[in-house]
C-alpha cells in the first residue's frame, strides 16, 4: 500500500532535453527523507552519446556547484546528478547545508573503508592510472579517471536504468574529513526532481587517445532535467 502511495504521488509531467531523457521512479519510501530510486537514461536521438553520469549518489544543489565542469574539484561527486528540492509553500529550490561528521581517530579507517576508499589504495590506483595513460600530473590524473570510469555509452534509442538510494538527510562528499551535505525537512509538502548539469569543458579533462576512441560519439553538454514527484517528510 504504502508503495503504491508513494507511486500515485509521481507528477506525470517531465521537463527533459530533447536528447537524452531523466526518468525516476520512487520504488519504496525507506524512511523519512530516504528513497529507493529507480533512474532510467534514454537515448532519444539516432546518434551515440557519451554521458557523465556518476551513477553512485547524488550532490547537493548549491548555485556555485550546479554544473558540471573542468574546474571542478575532485573531492566530491560532482558528475552526480543534483538533488533540486522545492518547498511547495515557497515555490522555491532550497539550497543544502553542509556538516563535518565528528570522526574519532579510531573509525577513521573503517569509514574510508565504509566509503570505498582508502588514502593509500586511492594513491596507489591514481599513480598508475596516471602512468597508463601518459597525464601529467596526480591532480589531472585524478579527475581524468573519475570523468573516463563514469562516462555512460548510449548507442541510438538505447535505455539504461539503475538502482540508487537517496538519502536527503546525509549526502556524502567523498571528503575523508566526513564533510556531507543534507536538506533540512520540516512538515512541509516538497517536489523533488534531478537535474543533471555538464559543461562542454569537462571533457578537456580526456586525453587524445580517449578522444580518439570516442570519435564515433556526441560528447553530451548541456542540462537534463526528471521528472517530479512530490512528498511529504513526516507522512
Amino acid at each position: 500500500m504504502r508503495k503504491l502511495l508513494i507511486l500515485l504521488s509521481i507528477s506525470f509531467y517531465t521537463f527533459y532535453n530533447s536528447q537524452i531523457k531523466l526518468d525516476i521512479l520512487v520504488h519504496e519510501k525507506i524512511s523519512t527523507g530516504k528513497y529507493l530510486l529507480r533512474i532510467t537514461v534514454k537515448n532519444q536521438t539516432n546518434d551515440f552519446y557519451a554521458l557523465p553520469l556518476d551513477k553512485t549518489g547524488f550532490k547537493a544543489y548549491y548555485s556555485s556547484e550546479y554544473c558540471a565542469s573542468q574546474e571542478s574539484e575532485y573531492s566530491y561527486k560532482y558528475l552526480s546528478p543534483t538533488i533540486m528540492l522545492k518547498d511547495n509553500s515557497k515555490n522555491q529550490f532550497i539550497e543544502a547545508s553542509s556538516k563535518m561528521m565528528d570522526l574519532v581517530e579510531n573509525y577513521k579507517d573503517e569509514y574510508s573503508k565504509n566509503m570505498g576508499f582508502s588514502d593509500k589504495e586511492k594513491e596507489e590506483l591514481i599513480l598508475k592510472w596516471k602512468n597508463k595513460n601518459s597525464i601529467q600530473t596526480i591532480s589531472a590524473a585524478q579527475k581524468n579517471y573519475y570523468l573516463v570510469n563514469n562516462l555512460v555509452l548510449l548507442r541510438p534509442n538505447e535505455e539504461i536504468d539503475y538502482n540508487v538510494e537517496l538519502d536527503m538527510t546525509g549526502i556524502p562528499r567523498l571528503d575523508i574529513k566526513g564533510e556531507y551535505d543534507y536538506y533540512f525537512l520540516d512538515h512541509n509538502k516538497y517536489a523533488l526532481s534531478l537535474d543533471l548539469c555538464i559543461l562542454e569543458n569537462v571533457y578537456m579533462d580526456l586525453t587524445k587517445r580517449q578522444k580518439e576512441k570516442l570519435k564515433k560519439y556526441k560528447l553530451y553538454g548541456g542540462t537534463i532535467k526528471s521528472n517530479t514527484f512530490s512528498f511529504e517528510a513526516y507522512k
